[in-house]
């Protein structure tokens, strides 16, 4: 029996990636000689295919790809944006917050947003957030919201993978911050006259 699903991953140097499937446990396993035509999907898009089971867990064959839609990468960077600029730019007009104060206070809410939609929707036919745009975020000045997010909502926190690259993140900023106070107290000479209102007390 036919049914749709979406795309959530898709390597196409292997040719093969996964489809997330509305009640089925687990996303389903594709590979390009299943798809019509051989062409490679694209996360995000919607196919029609039969669900089979296999020793190997769930397996989607007689894939038909439907339409193309936008990168759930780009979707997503878009709403974060959205919803950084409307934390953002209030607390600069009506409560004269420094700019960068603001968007950290923007990066944070976004990301427990985003961590908190991803969860709610897991499982279901809705676009998941890339793990990417989780990332992204962390990276930019969320890891206390990307802490909080993951206790709260119980999320990511048994992706290896995931995880891996979070702590090398929450690692990196801690270095660059430690790094940025060892520099104000020491004042070292090898950094360039231009950068050291960076470092002034």
């Amino acid at each position: 029996m036919a049914t749709t699903g979406i795309v959530v991953k898709f390597d196409k140097e292997r040719g093969f990636g996964f489809v997330r499937i509305p009640g089925s446990e687990g996303d389903a396993f594709v590979h390009i000689r299943d798809v019509e035509g051989r062409v490679e999907l694209v996360p995000g898009q919607q196919v029609t295919c039969d669900l089979v089971d296999t020793p190997k867990g769930p397996a989607a064959k007689n894939v038909k790809p439907g339409a193309i839609q936008s990168s759930p990468t780009s979707i997503f960077l878009l709403v974060a944006m959205v919803l950084i600029a409307a934390v953002m730019v209030p607390l600069r007009l009506y409560l004269s917050v420094p700019w960068l104060l603001g968007a950290l206070a923007g990066i944070n809410g976004a990301t427990f947003l985003l961590y908190g939609y991803d969860k709610a929707i897991a499982g279901g036919k809705r676009l998941r957030v890339p793990e990417a745009v989780l990332q992204l975020l962390t990276l930019f000045g969320g890891t206390p919201a990307a802490f909080l997010g993951q206790a709260f909502f119980h999320h990511k926190t048994r992706k290896g993978s995931f995880q891996r690259l979070f702590w090398l993140i929450v690692l990196l900023q801690a270095a660059l911050i430690g790094g940025w106070f060892w520099c104000r107290a020491n004042q070292p000479p090898w950094i360039p006259e231009a950068l050291r209102f960076l470092f002034s007390k």
